[in-house]
């Protein structure tokens, strides 16, 4: 590589830097969209980490995702679906007292 295809390329990423405040957009690695906000020199990193969800059961997710990945992973697998809302509110109009909450679901 001459030293001048060297030294342009130095001065387009210090502009860069200055520009966007040293961030750069990556590929999400679970939606595969241009969301993810890290600086320069960060690397997306594909390591999954296990989590335990209401049900009981265990899944691996990724850890380095965007904003919206998260969001989307919160709803699907750590808030209630409505419909087990509805039961235990169901029950508890009903006067099951004598039932646990994780029994209903």
């Amino acid at each position: 590589m001459s030293k001048k295809t060297k030294a342009v390329r130095e001065a387009k990423l210090k502009r860069q830097l200055e520009e966007f405040g040293g961030m750069r957009a990556f590929t999400c690695p679970q939606c595969q969209k241009a969301r993810m906000s890290r600086p320069h020199d960060h690397v997306v990193s594909l390591e999954k980490k296990k989590y335990e969800i209401y049900s009981g059961d265990s899944i691996e997710l990724l850890t380095d995702i965007c904003t919206f990945c998260i969001d989307s992973n919160k709803k699907k697998y750590f808030e209630p679906s409505p419909a087990d809302i509805r039961k235990v509110l169901r029950a508890m109009k009903e006067g099951q007292k004598d039932v646990s909450l994780e029994e209903l679901l």
